[in-house]
C-alpha cells in the first residue's frame, strides 16, 4: 500500500511542479515576422555551435570537469554522508546550505532554474553571460559550502548526543536519532561487487569535492590579483559574447533559410555543426537515460526503498510533463529531422535532448547517489551499471551547466532582445488604446 501512495503522490507532485517551471520560464512576445520566428527557434542551438565554433577544445573540457568537480562536491557530497547520517540532520542541514542562499537571491525563478542550488547564478565561466558580474562572494561560498556541512554535519550529532546524555537517553537511543542504521545495515550486507560501488563513490566524492574547494579558491584569488586566467572568466567578455552572439544570428538564419531549402548555408559559414553520428548518439543517449530511470525505479521499489523510488518517479513525470506542455514531445521527429538537415539543434531538439538535466537532474542524481551504492550489486552487470549511471548523470548534469551557465545558450542578443522589447511596447500600445 505503502508503494502506490507514495507513487500516487510523485506522480502528482511531478504533474504540479512540471506545469509550475513551464508557467514560470520566460517567455517571449511572438509578434514577430514569420523568418524571425523561425530563426528564434535555432537561436539557442546556434549559440550552442558558436560556442563550440569560436572557444577552443581544450578551454571547454577544462570547464566541463571544473563542472564535473562542481557537481560531484554539491550533489554527491550530502548524500553521501547521509548513508551513515540521520537524513533527519542531512536534510535540514541540505536546504539550509544549499537552497536557502539561492533563494535569498533569486527569489522563486529558482524553482525553473534549479542550477543555481548547484552554481551560482550570472556567472558564465566564459564571461559570455547576459548579465555577468564577478560574483566573488558567491563563488566563495561556493567553495566554502561543502567544508561548512562538513563541519556541521559532524556537529551536530555531537551536540544532540551531548543533550540526549544529559536528559537520560542511552547511547543505543541516541544512535538511533543521529546515524541512518538502514544505510549501516545495507552497507554492511554489501557483496565484493557492492563494496567497489561505494569505494568508487567515496574517492570521487572526495577527489570531486577537494578539486573543486582548490581550482575556486584559486580562480578568486587570481581575479583578486588580476592575474589572467586563459580558462576561468569571471568578468564580463564582452569581446566572445560579441562574436558568440553574431556568428549565433547568422547560424539561425542560415539553418532558418536551409530548413525550407536546403543549399548548405550553414556548412558554408564553417562552424562546428552537428553531424548526423552525433544527432543518432543523442536520440539514444535520451532514450536509455528514460530505461535508466525505469530501471533505477523498479530497482528500488523491489527492494523495499519506497522514498527513493517516488523520488526517481517525481522527476521522471516532472521532465515528462514538462516536455509534453512545452510541445517539445510533439516535435521531436520533426525537427531531429530538421537538424539533421541543418546541423543545428531546434529548441525542442535541445529540450528532448536535455530532458533530465533540468528540474529532473538534480534530485534525480541525488537518488542516484544516495540508493545506487547502497542497493544490491551481486553480478558484474550490476556494478557496471551502477558506476556507469553515476557517472553520465554527473556528466550530464555539468554539459546542462555549460551550456546554460557557461555559453548563456537561453540568452537573447542584443537584436533580439531590441525586437522583443519593440514587440512588447507594441502590445502595450494596443492595450491602451
Amino acid at each position: 500500500m505503502r508503494a502506490i501512495l507514495t507513487q500516487i503522490a510523485a506522480v502528482i507532485a511531478g504533474i504540479v511542479l512540471g506545469t509550475i517551471s513551464m508557467m514560470c520560464s520566460r517567455k517571449h512576445s511572438t509578434h514577430f515576422s514569420e523568418q524571425v520566428e523561425e530563426q528564434m527557434k535555432f537561436l539557442p542551438g546556434a549559440k550552442r555551435v558558436a560556442m563550440h565554433t569560436l572557444v577552443g577544445h581544450g578551454r571547454l573540457n577544462t570547464i566541463l570537469l571544473y563542472r564535473i568537480a562542481q557537481v560531484i562536491a554539491n550533489v554527491w557530497l550530502p548524500m553521501a554522508f547521509m548513508w551513515v547520517i540521520s537524513p533527519a540532520i542531512i536534510l535540514p542541514l541540505w536546504v539550509l546550505l544549499y537552497l536557502v542562499p539561492p533563494y535569498l537571491y533569486v527569489g522563486v525563478t529558482l524553482f525553473s532554474q534549479p542550477r543555481y542550488a548547484v552554481t551560482p547564478p550570472q556567472l558564465s565561466l566564459l564571461g559570455v553571460e547576459e548579465n555577468q558580474k564577478p560574483r566573488p562572494r558567491q563563488l566563495l561560498f561556493s567553495a566554502l559550502r561543502p567544508i561548512i556541512f562538513l563541519v556541521l554535519a559532524c556537529l551536530v550529532p555531537e551536540v544532540i548526543v551531548e543533550i540526549g546524555r544529559n536528559h537520560g537517553l542511552t547511547d543505543g537511543e541516541l544512535g538511533d536519532i543521529v546515524t541512518n542504521p538502514v544505510g549501516y545495515w545495507r552497507w554492511g550486507m554489501q557483496s565484493t561487487y557492492g563494496d567497489i560501488v561505494i569505494n568508487f563513490t567515496v574517492i570521487t566524492t572526495i577527489l570531486g569535492t577537494v578539486i573543486h574547494i582548490v581550482w575556486t579558491l584559486i580562480t578568486l584569488i587570481k581575479w583578486y590579483f588580476e592575474v589572467d586566467d586563459c580558462v576561468i572568466s569571471m568578468n564580463l567578455d564582452e569581446e566572445l559574447r560579441e562574436a558568440i552572439d553574431g556568428m549565433a544570428e547568422k547560424i539561425a538564419e542560415a539553418a532558418a533559410l536551409d530548413e525550407k531549402e536546403d543549399l548548405d548555408r550553414v556548412a558554408d559559414l564553417e562552424v562546428d555543426t552537428e553531424s548526423k553520428m552525433t544527432v543518432a548518439i543523442a536520440i539514444a543517449l535520451a532514450i536509455i537515460d528514460f530505461f535508466a530511470y525505469l530501471y533505477k525505479l523498479q530497482k528500488f521499489l523491489r527492494e523495499g526503498r519506497y522514498y527513493l523510488a517516488m523520488v526517481m518517479t517525481f522527476a521522471l513525470v516532472e521532465a515528462l510533463t514538462t516536455l509534453v506542455i512545452g510541445g517539445h514531445l510533439q516535435a521531436a521527429a520533426r525537427d531531429f529531422a530538421i537538424v539533421i538537415k541543418t546541423g543545428v539543434p531546434t529548441v525542442h531538439t535541445l529540450a528532448c535532448c536535455q530532458w533530465d538535466d533540468g528540474m529532473a537532474g538534480i534530485p534525480s542524481l541525488w537518488s542516484t547517489v544516495y540508493g545506487l551504492p547502497l542497493s544490491r550489486v551481486v553480478t558484474p552487470v550490476t556494478l557496471v551499471s551502477s558506476i556507469l549511471f553515476l557517472c553520465t548523470g554527473t556528466r550530464a548534469l555539468a554539459v546542462y551547466l555549460q551550456d546554460t551557465s557557461d555559453a548563456d545558450m537561453f540568452g537573447l542578443p542584443k537584436e533580439y532582445k531590441d525586437m522583443v522589447s519593440d514587440s512588447e511596447n507594441s502590445d502595450e500600445e494596443k492595450l491602451c488604446g
